[in-house]
C-alpha cells in the first residue's frame, strides 16, 4: 500500500474494487515520505494497493496534502471546498494585499487580515472562467502594525504565501477567506486588487 498525491484538478480514470476483502477486519498501514520534490500546491491523496493485475485498487482519503515552502499540512478537504462553497459566511473581512510579485515562475502574496477585530487562518481564492474554485491556506505572518491597531497581542495577521505561477494561470484572484473557530467567512477580491494581481502577474 502506498500514498498517491495527485494536484486537485487531476482525476484518477478508474477505480478497481477488491474482490473477497473481509470488511470487519481493520486493514492498518504507515508510511513515510518526503516532500523535497513535491512542487507547492493543494494535493488530493489517495491510497493504492496491488496484488495482482485482477486485484488492486485506488481510494481516496478526502484528505489533502498542502504544501507551501518549507510548510506542510495535513488538511479535510472539506476544509478548503466544500465548506467554502458550502458553509462560508458571507463577511465584511478588513484586509489588505500589500505586496504581489512574480519571480522565477511564482507569485508572492503578502498582506494582512482579520474579521470582527480578530485573526485567524487565511486563505487566497482563484477562479476561471467555468467558475471552478482553488483555494490555498497562506502562512501567517507578524504585522504589528495589525496588532498594535486592534490590540491584539499575537500580532498574526499577517499572511504570506509563494504559489506556482502554472497552477493558477487559467484562474484569476476571486476571494479572500477567513477562518475564525472553525467557522468560515468570505470577501469578495476588491476590482483594485484584481487589477494589481493582472498587472504584476500578466503584464
Amino acid at each position: 500500500m502506498k500514498f498517491v498525491w495527485l494536484k486537485k484538478e487531476h482525476q484518477f480514470k478508474y477505480l478497481q474494487k477488491f474482490k473477497d476483502v473481509n470488511e470487519t477486519i481493520k486493514y492498518g498501514f504507515a508510511s513515510d515520505f518526503s516532500a523535497i520534490n513535491i512542487k507547492n500546491g493543494t494535493y488530493k491523496i489517495f491510497l493504492e494497493t496491488y496484488e495482482n493485475d485482477e486485484n488492486y485498487g485506488y481510494i481516496y482519503t478526502h484528505k489533502l496534502l498542502y504544501k507551501n515552502g518549507i510548510n506542510i499540512e495535513f488538511l479535510d478537504d472539506k476544509t478548503i471546498a466544500e465548506q467554502v462553497e458550502v458553509d462560508a459566511v458571507v463577511g465584511d473581512i478588513s484586509y489588505a494585499i500589500d505586496h504581489i510579485k512574480k519571480q522565477s515562475g511564482k507569485i508572492y502574496f503578502g498582506g494582512w487580515a482579520f474579521y470582527n477585530n480578530s485573526c485567524g487562518n487565511v486563505y487566497m481564492a482563484f477562479k476561471n472562467k467555468n467558475g471552478d474554485s482553488i483555494y490555498y491556506k497562506t502562512v501567517k505572518g507578524i504585522r504589528h502594525d495589525i496588532g498594535n491597531y486592534l490590540k491584539n497581542s499575537s500580532y498574526n495577521c499577517g499572511y504570506y504565501m509563494y504559489i506556482d505561477y502554472n497552477s493558477v494561470k487559467e484562474y484569476t484572484l476571486s476571494s479572500i477567506i477567513l477562518e475564525q473557530n472553525g467557522k468560515l467567512y468570505k470577501t469578495d477580491i476588491k476590482e483594485k486588487d484584481i487589477k494589481k494581481y493582472y498587472d504584476v502577474v500578466y503584464k
